[in-house]
């Protein structure tokens, strides 16, 4: 299985997980990279995210 495909797999589960719980999705945000690598995209939106709600 490549990384691609786990990601959309773990996308579904969390979208179906989220629903299911009555959360409400704002967005998605994904990185198909090592989980020690600072610079990605995603992450860097998650964090820009984050100082806007301050």
């Amino acid at each position: 299985m490549d990384q691609k495909s786990d990601l959309e797999r773990q996308i579904e589960y969390l979208k179906e997980y989220c629903s299911a719980k009555g959360y409400n999705t704002v967005d998605i945000l994904t990185d198909i990279a090592s989980g020690l690598n600072e610079k990605r995209r995603g992450l860097k939106n998650f964090l820009i995210m984050l100082l806007m709600v301050r």
